[in-house]
C-alpha cells in the first residue's frame, strides 16, 4: 500500500480524472492502511491476554481452591 499510495486507484489514467483517481487511492489506501493498523493491534492485545491467561490458568487452579471468601 505504501509503495503505491500516490498512484491513481485502479490505475485510471482517463483525461480528467487523473487527480480524482489520486485523490481516491489516497483516501481508500489511507483507510485501508488505519484499519489493518487499528485490527493489528487490537488482535495483538487480545493474543498477549490470552497467552498471560494460559501461563496464569494452572497456578489459579491449584490456588483458588484454598482460598476462603
Amino acid at each position: 500500500m505504501l509503495k503505491t499510495f500516490f498512484r491513481p486507484w485502479k490505475n485510471e489514467y482517463r483525461e480528467g480524472l487523473v487527480k480524482f483517481s489520486i485523490f481516491m487511492g489516497i483516501a481508500f489506501k489511507s483507510l485501508f492502511i488505519f484499519v489493518g493498523l487499528f485490527a493489528f493491534v487490537f488482535l495483538l492485545f487480545a493474543e498477549i491476554i490470552i497467552f498471560i491467561g494460559f501461563l496464569l490458568f494452572p497456578i489459579a487452579a491449584f490456588y483458588l481452591p484454598f482460598v476462603k471468601f
